[in-house]
């Protein structure tokens, strides 16, 4: 099921259709993330019960009015251990959640970047952080996922490679809705940037072919 917002593409556009997968420790909030995704709002507790057979839902996101459609993958309650190459395969992007109250799921994201890099190494990554509402000042430290954490963690998978950081809470919605678009925003630019690549090539090798073969340059071997 789509979003209704819709707006006339033209042949460029037609085909802005991205894959993007959510991963991280069980626990970490991804299914209540994928409901927001799916706009069906907070909904308590989910048990592992509750998140078999969710699957994956498309959305019309309209960027710089064009319709940027996302798919969003969500694991169906399944452990990491039980994932396919098919989940990973073809993915543009990859959401690695981890919760900014759980250090340990935090460290499991080094594990998943395994998976990533022999799946989908070309795909983007978005780093999140799930649960900041639970952040209170009574917190001990020791049991937080520091921003220090996560900037080394972002420059271990390349600061090339990741699209956005970001810090929110599937529970009241804050930083959620901000970060699907931001999601639809970079994965749009960066296909609009090998395309322009391509298109740069491919005119450079037409206008050398059409140069006569006496004036172009050869080894004076």
């Amino acid at each position: 099921m789509e979003n209704s917002n819709s707006t006339e593409e033209s042949d460029s556009e037609s085909d802005m259709s991205f894959k993007v997968i959510m991963i991280g420790k069980y626990g970490v909030g991804k299914s209540s993330l994928f409901r927001r995704f799916m706009k069906q709002g907070y909904s308590g507790a989910i048990t592992r019960k509750d998140t078999i057979g969710m699957d994956h839902y498309k959305r019309t996101f309209i960027i710089d009015g064009h319709d940027i459609k996302v798919t969003m993958w969500d694991t169906g309650g399944m452990e990491r251990a039980s994932l396919t190459g098919g989940y990973y395969r073809q993915a543009d992007g990859v959401i690695l959640c981890f919760s900014l109250t759980d250090p340990e799921s935090f460290n499991c994201l080094s594990q998943s970047m395994l998976e990533v890099a022999m799946y989908c190494s070309v795909s983007k990554l978005f780093i999140c952080g799930t649960k900041v509402d639970e952040i209170s000042r009574d917190h001990d430290p020791h049991s937080l996922v520091t921003e220090d954490d996560i900037e080394i963690f972002k420059a271990q998978c390349g600061d090339e490679v990741v699209g956005g950081v970001y810090q929110v809470s599937a529970k009241t919605g804050a930083g959620v809705e901000e970060m699907f678009d931001d999601v639809a925003r970079v994965l749009r630019d960066e296909l609009d940037q090998k395309r322009r690549e391509i298109s740069r090539i491919r005119l450079g090798a037409e206008l050398n072919e059409g140069v006569p073969s006496e004036n172009k340059k050869t080894c004076a071997c």
